[in-house]
């Protein structure tokens, strides 16, 4: 029968840190870099290595370990105390020895993109099963021809969005997903007072359709992971309407904001039974 010991040891640390609130700045295949959780800094100084299921501390303290270091690190308490807490977590999967080779098979890259969209089946895809006109996905997407790693023959089209960080973020009638590194988009205004923050970049679009360009500043997620990482940003203004999924996975992301102190407008009452604003906006042809 495996101990308590070797059932913590077992805990995937990257799993663990997320659910701790804990997102990396910057990650790779291997490895992720994370804003130090002792220290206030703009460049990270904590890294992951997702294939040891290891941690170090690059800041004054040099320290680094496994899962049950990092909770004894972080809690100033024993190792049992350290093993309560990792096992009274039920949400984190277990660590397994990931293969490099298989992973980098499912990294996209990005060939050609183009500032006009022509490809006949996203016209048709944005206009008719998502009622975006195609003249305004044009003002925020680029048209993009991606290849998987593991497909080097076969490319794709869709259209994209540059995050903040360099990466894009892809769409296509049968494809999400982004390019390295992974990031938010914001549009900037004038305004600095308020700040509309949605889930997804088709979500932005159709509140446009539906109530018009925003007059302040937008921030879209492109995942919802990235929530803790702009906490700070968040803070910096007065107003924050948040445009999320009507699911249980945005209500966790809005109550840890609560809990950091970070009030804002609930506006998914603007769209109360459907999953997002895409999906009201379709309901009304």
């Amino acid at each position: 029968m495996e101990s308590r010991l070797d059932q913590a040891k077992s805990v995937d640390l990257y799993s663990y840190l997320s659910e701790q609130g804990h997102n990396p700045v910057r990650e790779t295949t291997r490895k992720a870099w994370y804003l130090s959780p002792k220290r206030t800094e703009n460049v990270p100084s904590f890294e992951v290595d997702r294939v040891r299921n290891r941690w170090s501390d690059h800041g004054e303290e040099k320290a680094f370990g496994d899962v049950i270091d990092w909770v004894v690190w972080m809690e100033a308490c024993s190792k049992g105390d350290a093993i309560d807490k990792i096992l009274g977590v039920n949400t984190v999967r277990k660590y397994h020895k990931r293969d490099i080779a298989e992973e980098r098979k499912l990294e996209i890259e990005v060939l050609e993109v183009s500032d006009e969209i022509t490809n006949e089946s996203i016209i048709e895809y944005m206009e008719q099963v998502r009622k975006l006109p195609i003249v305004l996905v044009s003002q925020y997407y680029k048209q993009v021809i991606f290849q998987f790693a593991s497909s080097k023959y076969s490319r794709h089209y869709g259209i994209g969005m540059p995050n903040d960080n360099g990466g894009w973020s892809l769409k296509s009638a049968w494809f999400k997903g982004s390019t390295r590194p992974a990031g938010i988009t914001t549009t900037t205004s004038a305004n600095h007072e308020t700040v509309n923050v949605y889930e997804g970049g088709l979500d932005f679009l159709s509140h446009i359709v539906l109530r018009g360009r925003p007059q302040n500043v937008c921030i879209i997620l492109n995942s919802l992971t990235f929530i803790p990482m702009i906490t700070d940003t968040l803070r910096s203004y007065k107003t924050r309407n948040m445009y999320l999924d009507n699911d249980g996975a945005a209500d966790q992301k809005l109550e840890y904001l609560l809990q950091e102190n970070i009030t804002f407008n609930d506006k998914r009452d603007e769209y109360k039974g459907f999953n997002d604003i895409n999906d009201y906006l379709v309901s009304r042809g």
